[in-house]
């Protein structure tokens, strides 16, 4: 079956068809920054929760400086005392003096 010569292409289905193409690029690009991002967040999170378990394994190197034995806590006696959390008049209207100036 031949072609019809005299048919014209449509103008609308011509410029359809870059669209389609630009469409599939986009959802291409944003196919791949996921699993992108995916592959450094997996890669984050093994490198954060396994690298501990990897250095306790290893043989602990001897340091040069030899550690001193930690004895009990020493605790101090304190007397009792009060703070007031509450702002003072004077206070509390210049902060909200300065807090309506930056609205």
């Amino acid at each position: 079956m031949k072609a019809n010569p005299k048919a014209k292409a449509d103008p609308k289905a011509a410029e359809a068809a870059p669209a389609g193409s630009n469409k599939t690029k986009l959802l291409i690009i944003i196919l791949a920054a996921v699993l992108l991002l995916g592959g450094v967040g997996g890669g984050a999170a093994w490198f954060f929760l396994h690298g501990k378990a990897d250095a306790e394994e290893a043989p602990a190197k001897k340091s040069k400086k030899a550690k001193k034995p930690v004895g009990p806590p020493e605790y101090e006696p304190v007397e009792p005392f009060t703070v007031n959390l509450q702002p003072s008049e004077a206070a509390a209207t210049s902060i909200c003096k300065s807090r309506s100036r930056f609205r």
